[in-house]
């Protein structure tokens, strides 16, 4: 059986989407509906409340809308399944009311030019679109850009933005939502002229591109808030911090003792700075240097080494997750921490879709990325927010932070 907009209804169906998703389980309460046209999967959430029809009016067709995403890419193919996997996760939940809407995913692989040539192709079929996932593509879309789209990373046009929103062109009414490392050390910074005295900061970080990002973001945001800020690069020796290194860096710090810390670092080496220099100093980390969500810290081996340290995170992977069944014995394996943020970016896309969806243009959203705002004034670039969770390593373990930030 097929309804009106071709998608069979049948039980196969579904099926068929449990096996093209890897999200659909026995127990999703949605009734949702696909079929796969040249490589194209459509799906119908078809149990969403909607506002009945006038008399005389026949139903309302689902709301088309596109997810645009490098699932051909062998690079970025896992992270784009990741947000794929959150958004329809969202679509079935029977919670999240709003809208029907046809989802159409649209797969690209890691060229800006195929980004393009599919967006092209399906901007005018549909209301709102959703990608793409990474800088290039979202800076190279902007200009060609006619129908709302949720950008799921910033533009990488070389500025961060320490007013904390991501815009765009007035021209182009694309909302940037992406995760941002920028952003996590600017508000950070923030964290931290409220709770540390005055001094000179230093910032930590390798020559690694992400964390001299993380770290010129972390320099910029602390000059901001009136404090003095080194930028410090540590030397990597076959993958790990030069001892060499640290013991001079460990002498320096005593002369010249530096009142906070800022890691721009990875977990691992997070550990190896804090077993050279110690935990007297203050820290201030992202969210990289938490390496499990709260149910896997039940279970790992504590970290004293980076006790006290304070960082942010995404509330999903701050909040007790049930990874055993009735009888205790352990199900599927625990999400990678990467792929586990960019599934709940996914799921507040939907979210946030949905509000467009409503034509709201100020609206306010608790999502599993964080605290998230969007505002869309008439003539003016599209801003969005994304308040962070904070957190702090006590007991060798990530523990949400009971203080105010």
């Amino acid at each position: 059986m097929k309804n009106g907009w071709g998608c069979v209804t049948s039980l196969a169906a579904v099926l068929l989407l449990a096996a093209m998703t890897a999200v659909l389980s026995s127990g999703t309460a949605a009734n949702t509906l696909a079929h796969s046209h040249d490589g194209l999967s459509r799906i119908v959430q078809n149990d969403i409340a909607i506002e009945p029809a006038a008399p005389g009016v026949g139903p309302l067709r689902p709301v088309p809308v596109a997810l645009l995403l490098p699932l051909r890419s062998p690079m970025l193919g896992e992270a784009a399944a990741a947000v794929r996997d959150g958004f329809l996760a969202a679509l079935q939940d029977g919670r999240h009311r709003g809208a029907e809407v046809l989802v159409e995913i649209v797969s690209t692989n890691d060229s800006v030019a195929d980004h393009l040539v599919q967006y092209g192709r399906v901007q005018s079929d549909n209301s709102v679109i959703i990608g793409p996932l990474t800088r290039t593509a979202t800076a190279a879309l902007a200009p060609v850009v006619t129908q709302t789209t949720l950008a799921l990373a910033p533009a990488d046009n070389g500025r961060i933005d320490l007013a904390n929103t991501a815009t765009m062109p007035p021209f182009a009414p694309t909302l940037a939502m992406g995760l941002s490392i920028e952003e996590e050390a600017r508000q950070l910074a923030d964290w931290a002229s409220r709770h540390e005295g005055p001094g000179e900061a230093w910032v930590m970080s390798t020559h690694a591109l992400w964390q001299q990002r993380t770290a010129d973001a972390f320099v910029q945001a602390l000059q901001a808030n009136g404090r003095r800020a080194t930028a410090v690069r540590l030397d990597v020796t076959q993958g790990v911090l030069d001892p060499a290194h640290l013991s001079t860096l460990r002498e320096k710090i005593h002369r010249d003792t530096p009142a906070v810390l800022f890691l721009a670092l990875d977990f691992h080496q997070a550990v190896q700075l804090r077993e050279a220099f110690g935990a007297a100093l203050p820290a201030y980390g992202t969210s990289q240097l938490n390496p499990f969500n709260a149910a896997q810290w039940q279970h790992a081996p504590p970290v004293p080494q980076l006790e006290g340290v304070r960082l942010l995170d995404v509330p999903k992977r701050l909040r007790d997750q049930d990874l055993t069944a009735a009888g205790g014995q352990t199900l599927l394996p625990a999400m990678r921490a990467d792929l586990d943020r960019l599934q709940a970016l996914g799921h507040d896309a939907f979210l946030v879709m949905q509000q467009l969806l409503r034509q709201r243009s100020h609206f306010s959203v608790e999502g599993q990325t964080g605290s998230l705002s969007v505002h869309m004034d008439s003539g003016s670039a599209a801003r969005f927010a994304r308040k962070l969770t904070p957190a702090i390593y006590e007991d060798g373990r990530v523990i949400l932070w009971t203080g105010a930030p």
